[in-house]
């Protein structure tokens, strides 16, 4: 599976997905681990976190290992998948061992059918609202 996302592409998954659907999120807080998932943007070793609270949508991602990426370039995170529009979870840069965190609240998402959640290389400035097809690293939301 991992070998079809990569090929595919992210922008291809997330419009796969939504023939697909899923079921909600639900009323809980998830942790997901994020990994290197084959991808020419990330080192192997590069892994994160991300938990996500459904109820308020703060979403907390913490990172280690990442490349240091020029000025024109930064990090986005991104929920996706499950017959959902791809949600950014902030732009972010690491600091010069590689880590980095970025935090937001969206809103109640627990309706929402997220499967994934995904980390881009983004240029700056970003002329496009979707995700860059650059995936670094990532991780599924476990089902409730």
């Amino acid at each position: 599976m991992k070998l079809l996302k990569n090929l595919l592409g992210l922008g291809l998954l997330a419009s796969l997905s939504i023939a697909c659907g899923g079921s909600p999120l639900g009323e809980r807080t998830i942790t997901v681990p994020l990994e290197y998932e084959g991808t020419d943007f990330g080192p192997d070793t590069a892994t994160g976190t991300a938990v996500i609270n459904t109820m308020t949508g703060q979403v907390d991602i913490t990172v280690t290992g990442l490349d240091i990426l020029p000025a024109t370039d930064e990090y986005e995170g991104w929920l996706a998948g499950g017959g959902e529009d791809p949600q950014s979870t902030a732009k972010f840069s690491v600091d010069a061992s590689g880590n980095g965190t970025s935090t937001i609240t969206l809103g109640d998402i627990s309706e929402s059918t997220y499967e994934r959640v995904v980390l881009t290389v983004e240029p700056v400035p970003d002329p496009s609202p979707g995700p860059d097809p650059r995936h670094s690293i990532g991780g599924n939301i476990p089902a409730e």
